[in-house]
């Protein structure tokens, strides 16, 4: 009996090494730079760096070198998806004279430009979209420029509170019903539209608004019926972010028929991911354009659920 109970101790330690070391290798896809500083001799650049995301650090890089651009890859911290062991965010880079480019990498093999040498001053610089004119941006007119935490738990948002010493999230109701209305699998979809705020760490808030819309258009379902066609609208508004580059996204062409939203509980990093997933039928469909998840945000699975009754 104590050798079996010494068994299965021995394999959860080994799991949970191999959670707590696996997560500390996980590329970081969401890295932006908010400062940096070029030595006198030219020869170094320490770059200041932020995870866009609401949760996570970054603890390493590894640098490609391609031509005469080097493509640097950053990743997560040991010991869980918000875990700060190993936590880094300055990181000091060698560079040579015929060195022009820098990336990071983005996904699936991907890379955004972050620096760049000036062909006529030979200085670096960070392209357009990290400028400062970006401060200008103006998000959704409707929700103040300080947006504070309590005016959106409020106003029945779907609130991620990830403030420093804070993992609480405010009116979960409201995402479950709007997951409800619009349901792939439903036999009527409601047209239904919610908005959601996560707030990151130094409390600037992001704002996504997820709307369906049921169109007027028709088409022949996999039952050969005729419906109407539906579509989400996802719109992204970061301009209150103090991450740069501050950005407003939309994004106003997700088919109904095969996209559907739902909550994906991943324990490995201990997160509830919110994302518009493809339907399974698309997997049957030939001839059509691969469509892929789309992940909207994120929350710890242990954050405390409040009841904004009582707020």
């Amino acid at each position: 009996m104590k050798k079996k109970i010494a068994i299965i101790l021995t394999l959860i330690i080994a799991i949970v090494l191999a959670i707590f070391i696996a997560t500390g290798f996980k590329k970081r896809t969401d890295v932006v730079i908010t400062d940096y500083s070029v030595s006198e001799d030219g020869t170094k650049i320490k770059l200041n760096v932020a995870v866009s995301s609401s949760m996570g650090y970054t603890r390493s890089l590894k640098i490609k070198q391609g031509g005469d651009n080097k493509y640097i890859t950053f990743y997560s911290t040991f010991g869980g998806f918000n875990s700060k062991i190993g936590a880094k965010n300055t990181f000091e880079i060698e560079v040579d004279s015929m060195c022009s480019k820098i990336y990071f990498y983005k996904s699936d093999g991907g890379y955004n430009l972050v620096l760049e040498k000036d062909k006529t001053t030979n200085k670096w610089r960070q392209p357009e979209k990290y400028q400062e004119e970006d401060e200008e941006l103006i998000g959704f007119t409707d929700i103040p420029q300080n947006f504070e935490i309590e005016d959106a738990i409020e106003r029945g948002y779907f609130v991620i509170d990830c403030r420093k010493d804070e993992n609480k999230i405010y009116n979960k109701n409201v995402l479950d019903s709007f997951i409800e209305n619009t349901n792939i699998n439903a036999n009527v979809r409601k047209p239904d539209k919610i908005r959601i705020v996560n707030y990151n760490y130094d409390g600037y808030p992001t704002i996504y608004e997820v709307e369906y819309k049921v169109l007027d258009e028709k088409y022949i379902n996999e039952e050969q019926k005729e419906v109407n066609k539906s579509g989400y609208v996802l719109t992204v508004d970061a301009s209150r972010n103090n991450i740069i580059p501050k950005s407003i996204v939309v994004n106003d062409n997700i088919p109904g028929e095969f996209y559907g939203i739902e909550i994906e509980e991943d324990e490995g990093i201990n997160a509830g991911i919110i994302k518009l997933a493809v339907h399974s039928i698309i997997d049957y469909i030939e001839e059509i354009e691969p469509y892929k998840d789309i992940e909207i945000t994120r929350y710890l699975l242990d954050d405390k659920v409040v009841n904004t009754d009582g707020f």
